[in-house]
């Protein structure tokens, strides 16, 4: 497939709102006028790559003057004549600037509820899609954002009156690609009660010594090693993200996610499961390789006994007895009778390959073992990792080594792993990255516990090309107070 250059994007901010009763756009939702909300998340795109040119068409000047310094403005000087003078003043200006522009993505100014971490996802699966249009979609039916492919800007420029670009897309749907994402997140602010029911994204300070300080978790019922909370980041920022934010999947009506690496993979696993769980949302925890056994209490042999569970609020936990390890291991419990399982939960989070407790692993030939019905994939790296021989801390080091070596770095079993050498493991399709091509693939770098391990991350993610994954987190899953912290690593692997 070509490799597709970054989209530009216009953002729509012109309307009236007459149902509203005043200007909707600058009516202030979570602190901040409501366009707002999508603007910066759009300008985060632009400085992360994800998209090559942001600008504006706006009628309402304390618009214009708020984001001029930042986007050039487009001015529409007749919104009265309907969203198509807007998109043709826009989709005209972006092509006298960039002649060769490729495609185009739509975002309205009445859509606070749309997270960057979805934006990124969508994104990532337009690169992927090869389609001419992608549209994000709830329950199926297209809405905001929308993008589209050069081919079809004549198309978009015929448009007139309050026509907008669905009606191109629904001339088109054999090159269309929708996107699901929940009805919180897609939904337009109409009316003073939608924006007085609106939920939008927003992300906590953090404190300034670790950079990572939050309580923002919920505790887990698991039956497993218990963690009372879980801090999530991006790597150069100072906010802390909430779990949706952080993996914009789990605001999806169903999905399948799987984990591979090492270093806090089933521990991340389990958090991830008692959020969901925590929600209402039918989960599943299994393994395609071997999982450790949780409490009996959480153990699912059959539909009935899943169903139990959800009822009560908890999660499940599926997969075959290990008859080597009875006590201690559950392994893969077939593809047939797993794919019969995903099929009743709404949320599936999939173990895909072990690492023996170690902080770094390279793949085998065998792994990971990846679910056809994976809709995306976590690849982990315990930051205990850095610093040490490689023989101490990887599992399967002979690949790494055979890796590092053919990427151009001079390594040995007793070479200490550089953030250089973790990013090359992450992104690299022999490395975390393999068999999630044409996947969204998500990068944790877990154990994120001090200022020092913060530095390990963040010099990883300058080594990390843009576009190999949809999001870099940076991650540290606290235990419960009353474990101990003497026990904190040991549930790790």
């Amino acid at each position: 497939m070509k490799t597709r250059y970054a989209p530009a994007a216009i953002l729509l901010a012109a309307g009236c709102g007459s149902r509203f009763g005043s200007n909707k756009l600058l009516y202030p939702l979570g602190g901040k006028p409501m366009y707002r909300h999508i603007y910066d998340r759009l300008l985060l795109m632009q400085r992360e790559g994800r998209i090559s040119t942001l600008l504006v068409v706006t009628s309402h000047p304390e618009v214009a003057e708020a984001v001029r310094l930042e986007t050039p403005v487009i001015w529409n000087d007749r919104p009265d004549l309907g969203i198509a003078r807007s998109l043709h003043l826009g989709l005209t200006a972006l092509r006298e600037q960039h002649p060769d522009l490729e495609a185009c993505l739509f975002a309205v100014g009445d859509q606070p509820g749309l997270s960057a971490g979805t934006l990124r996802e969508f994104l990532q699966s337009y690169q992927n899609a090869a389609k001419g249009i992608a549209a994000c979609s709830s329950c199926g039916t297209a809405g905001n954002p929308v993008l589209f492919a050069a081919e079809y800007f004549p198309e978009l420029l015929a448009l007139t009156g309050d026509r907008g670009g669905k009606r191109v897309m629904l001339c088109h749907p054999k090159d269309t690609f929708l996107f699901e994402v929940s009805p919180e997140q897609l939904r337009d602010i109409d009316t003073r009660e939608d924006a007085s029911a609106a939920v939008c994204p927003h992300d906590a300070v953090l404190s300034s010594d670790s950079g990572i300080t939050s309580d923002s978790g919920i505790a887990l019922d698991t039956g497993m090693d218990s963690y009372s909370g879980v801090r999530f980041c991006h790597p150069g920022s100072a906010k802390i993200l909430p779990a949706e934010e952080a993996f914009p999947f789990l605001s999806r009506p169903r999905f399948v996610v799987s984990l591979c690496g090492a270093g806090g993979k089933t521990s991340l696993m389990y958090y991830l499961a008692g959020w969901c769980a925590a929600g209402g949302r039918r989960t599943l925890v299994t393994t395609t390789t071997h999982i450790g056994r949780p409490d009996s209490s959480l153990m699912a042999d059959s539909p009935d006994d899943m169903n139990r569970l959800w009822r009560g609020g908890r999660l499940a936990v599926f997969g075959a007895n290990d008859e080597r390890a009875p006590d201690r291991k559950l392994k893969f419990p077939g593809q047939t009778a797993l794919q019969s399982a995903i099929r009743l939960a709404e949320c599936t989070f999939i173990e895909a390959d072990g690492s023996r407790r170690l902080p770094a692993k390279v793949p085998g030939d065998h792994e990971p073992v990846l679910m056809p019905e994976t809709d995306a994939v976590i690849g982990v790296l315990g930051l205990s990792a850095i610093g040490r021989p490689l023989r101490e801390i990887c599992f399967r080091a002979e690949l790494a080594v055979s890796l590092f070596r053919a990427s151009g770095i001079e390594a040995d079993l007793d070479s200490c792993l550089t953030p250089e050498m973790a990013a090359v493991i992450l992104s690299s399709n022999q490395g975390g990255r393999k068999g999630a091509e044409g996947l969204p693939y998500y990068i944790v770098l877990n154990q994120c516990d001090d200022a020092a391990r913060r530095q390990s991350a963040e010099d990883i993610c300058r080594y990390i090309a843009p576009g190999t994954c949809v999001g870099m987190i940076l991650s540290h899953l606290r235990q419960s107070p009353e474990r101990g912290l003497d026990n904190q690593t040991a549930p790790m692997r």
